[in-house]
């Protein structure tokens, strides 16, 4: 069996380095809920992607420009405190709208959808 890990990071298979940012509500030392950053480096797999799993985005996002990433970074669409990962890519960012984990075969695959240029 092939190790997926070594596929979603192939330059052959057209993986590449990208940016992504994890936001996450803190509370500061006033007591008050602000938003904190973190920027990671990735690599991955990011194409167009297609018309069927635009079908799986919340109905408000379906008609944005939206990339599919397959990577080894735990990418969130947000929850628990947390914010929806960004992605940077080709000079945009783009909110994951969708991510799900396959931890066993050690990658994320997420839809993310165009927020705004960089």
């Amino acid at each position: 069996m092939t190790d997926m890990v070594d596929l979603v990071t192939d330059p052959e298979l057209g993986a590449g380095p990208f940016q992504w940012v994890r936001l996450a509500e803190v509370v500061n030392e006033r007591g008050r809920a602000e938003l904190a950053s973190e920027t990671h480096d990735g690599v991955g797999i990011i194409q167009p992607a297609p018309g069927k799993e635009l079908e799986r985005l919340p109905e408000a996002d379906r008609g944005k420009d939206t990339i599919v990433v397959f990577t080894p970074a735990a990418l969130t669409a947000g929850g628990a405190g947390m914010k929806p990962d960004r992605i940077l890519h080709n000079g945009g960012t783009y909110r994951v709208s969708l991510a799900e984990a396959w931890p066993t075969a050690g990658y994320t695959k997420a839809l993310a959808v165009w927020e705004q240029d960089a």
